[in-house]
């Protein structure tokens, strides 16, 4: 017998079936099951190979390892098609808890690490006690010790990894390596929630999968028991909160300029929604290295998406945003290949504090200031999210883009004045002017919607919304929302959409241009 037919019989069942359905049933398996079904039998072990058209850099020795690895790899370099830089940090000291919170426990471990600890805890227990039969699998740990062991292996490993500059040097051979590499993408949304990362990394792998830690964050502002974050001008000491940032660019658009027919298409700065974003005033000098290093990758041709999510703290006049944006808009004229395009901003509509700080009326730009869109005519997707809007102003916004439109995204806004107007008009303007509900169903661009009930609870009315525009079901939303009274501000009725979480698993999946579909199974699984 050979030694194929010798495999196949090892393979029992499998062996029946033809190849090509192997392959094709395997190719949807993540890679922690087909290294599970490799193990099986010798002949799975031949035909279930691993990915690896997805990798992760970061700060972290073990993600450096295992990217250099790849790197070097002749055959599995060529499989490489996105990049993820993961800029979240693990700190070395956090604001303690509430004064007078009591622990009894050895001194070696910080009392800030002790209140963090407990409240990650808490918050694991919450989330197995929701999601039974999805998480039942893992049992947590209530061992603070060996909690805290393993932080501190981490950061002492990233401490090394930023002193000696190892994922500067690993990015810049990476890149030279990687010919069909066609993503990049930074983000610091990585470890996710308690027991769920948002990405399984070489770095998260490696630890107990029970291992309950203060999430690893990053830059300013993404740290929930520090006061709000202000930023300051863009020079030397500012840049290191954004160190991820620098770097990526920095080595992205010398990758660029060395290899101008380069494959990357787009170049995405992803914050899952937190109330994160890069430092506004790197846009005031657009002769600086990050602004250049921006430009030289919005103006590769072929350029497809960007991502910008802006750090709108500390900006209290517009007189100080003007320019800025000004300077925004002129980067962004650079890139008239974009299809997909996604701006945000970190402002916290649900604070209280917000509205003695800035005034809605002046902090309101015309969106076609800002972004420029009829450098885009073969835009597809559009997303807008945390920002000060008119209603007149986006609706002929939206009027304006082009027909090749897909999908467009109109989450947490805030329109003023807040008296006139709110989502309810701009819908009823949109489907009265638009016209989308008489293009046929496939050209009908898809719409995602997300906003805030009070106590930050994030709801989904994105079907509702489609309903409304293309089947002339009711309006979802509600007429207005008072912004100086916390039990007045509503968006939508109370019995509409459903209440998500923008770190769950199963929410995840939820993304153009499949959205529909994943919604009702998102919602079965809800029941």
């Amino acid at each position: 017998m050979t030694p194929c037919l010798q495999r196949r019989e090892s393979a029992g069942a499998f062996s029946h079936l033809p190849i090509e359905l192997l392959e094709q049933t395997i190719s949807s398996l993540s890679n922690q099951s087909i290294k599970n079904l490799r193990q099986t039998c010798t002949f799975l072990s031949k035909v279930a190979q691993l990915r690896f058209d997805r990798l992760f850099i970061s700060t972290n020795p073990r993600d450096i390892e295992v990217f250099t690895a790849i790197a070097q790899d002749d055959t599995l370099r060529l499989g490489v098609r996105k990049l993820i830089y993961d800029d979240a940090r693990f700190w070395d000291k956090y604001t303690t808890g509430p004064e007078g919170h009591a622990f009894q426990s050895d001194i070696r471990v910080p009392h800030w690490y002790q209140y963090l600890y407990e409240e990650q805890l808490k918050k694991a227990r919450d989330i197995l006690e929701k999601d039974t039969g999805i998480l039942d699998h893992i049992k947590i740990s209530d061992d603070c010790h060996e909690s805290y062991k393993h932080y501190q292996e981490l950061l002492q490993g990233q401490t090394e990894v930023i002193s000696q500059g190892r994922d500067i040097d690993a990015l810049r051979y990476g890149l030279t390596r990687f010919p069909n590499l066609t993503r990049v993408e930074l983000t610091i949304a990585t470890h996710g929630r308690q027991l769920e990362p948002f990405y399984h990394t070489p770095t998260i792998r490696s630890l107990p999968q029970s291992l309950i830690y203060p999430r690893a964050r990053g830059w300013p502002g993404t740290d929930p028991h520090r006061n709000p974050f202000w930023t300051e001008p863009w020079d030397g000491d500012e840049t290191r909160n954004w160190r991820g940032l620098s770097v990526l660019t920095r080595e992205v658009a010398r990758h660029l300029r060395e290899n101008p027919t380069s494959s990357i298409n787009e170049f995405s700065i992803d914050v899952n929604y937190l109330l994160a974003g890069i430092n506004l005033h790197l846009f005031e000098n657009t002769d600086g290295t990050e602004y250049t290093d921006l430009v030289t990758i919005l103006s590769h041709p072929g350029l497809k998406r960007f991502d910008l999510p802006l750090d709108y703290g500390g900006i209290e006049y517009p007189d100080d945003s003007a320019p800025l944006f000004d300077n925004v808009y002129k980067l962004l004229s650079h890139a008239t290949d974009l299809q997909h395009v996604s701006f945000s901003t970190n402002i916290d509509f649900q604070d209280n504090d917000l509205w003695g700080i800035i005034g809605r009326d002046e902090h309101c730009f015309p969106l076609r200031s800002i972004l420029p869109i009829d450098k885009w005519p073969n835009l597809r997707h559009l997303s807008l999210s945390r920002l000060f809007v008119k209603q007149d102003d986006l609706r002929d916004f939206l009027a304006a883009l082009p027909p090749t439109l897909k999908s467009i995204e109109l989450s947490f806004l805030e329109f003023t004045p807040w008296y006139r107007d709110c989502y309810r008009g701009l819908f009823e303007d949109l489907r009265s002017t638009l016209g989308w509900q008489d293009r046929a169903r496939e050209d009908q661009p898809k719409i995602k919607v997300l906003v805030e009930r009070r106590g930050g609870k994030v709801v989904d009315v994105s079907a509702e919304a489609e309903s409304y525009m293309y089947d002339g079901e009711e309006n979802p939303f509600t007429i207005g929302s008072d912004p100086f009274y916390t039990e007045r501000r509503f968006y939508v009725f109370y019995d509409v959409g459903i209440e998500v979480d923008l770190f769950d698993l199963k929410y995840r999946q939820l993304d153009f241009p499949n959205y529909r579909e994943a919604r009702s199974y998102h919602v079965r699984h809800l029941l």
